[in-house]
């Protein structure tokens, strides 16, 4: 094989392996990485509401229609972005999220959160914020 030869076939195979890389970076990126982001965002907002609406939770008397509704929409939104994160066993097993279950399982304790806060103590909901945050692996900051 002549030397242009060998140049253009160097180029060529250089080119399609860039292309490649490019591509499953992308893929990674879009079903992996972003999904990812997005849970674990969401989880952060849970851990921000749960801290600010603390003393309503204490004492339902004095839960607000707003603290309800944020309560119930994140759930929702945790549903969601479990719903749309890809690879959730490799995740799972590398201990990046918790597993669907558990998040299935905060998600609906959430929701027992907003639909209980005036019919229950303190101490139920206690329970249900400690429930929480134990399972979506959020620190738990009464110790």
């Amino acid at each position: 094989m002549s030397e242009p030869w060998k140049i253009f076939w160097t180029s060529a195979a250089t080119l399609v392996g860039g292309v490649a890389l490019l591509v499953i970076s992308e893929l990674i990126k879009q079903f992996i990485i972003a999904p990812l982001q997005a849970l674990k965002k969401v989880c952060g907002e849970i851990d921000y509401n749960l801290r600010l609406f603390a003393g309503q939770l204490a004492s339902p008397k004095e839960f607000s229609d707003a603290a309800q509704g944020t309560l119930r929409e994140l759930s929702c939104r945790l549903s969601a972005s479990a719903n749309a994160l890809n690879c959730k066993c490799f995740l799972v097993d590398i201990g990046a999220v918790p597993s669907r279950p558990d998040l299935t399982k905060a998600s609906n304790t959430l929701i027992l959160l907003s639909n209980t806060t005036d019919k229950t103590d303190g101490h139920d909901n206690d329970k249900s914020i400690k429930t929480v945050r134990q399972l979506l692996h959020l620190p738990d900051d009464t110790a």
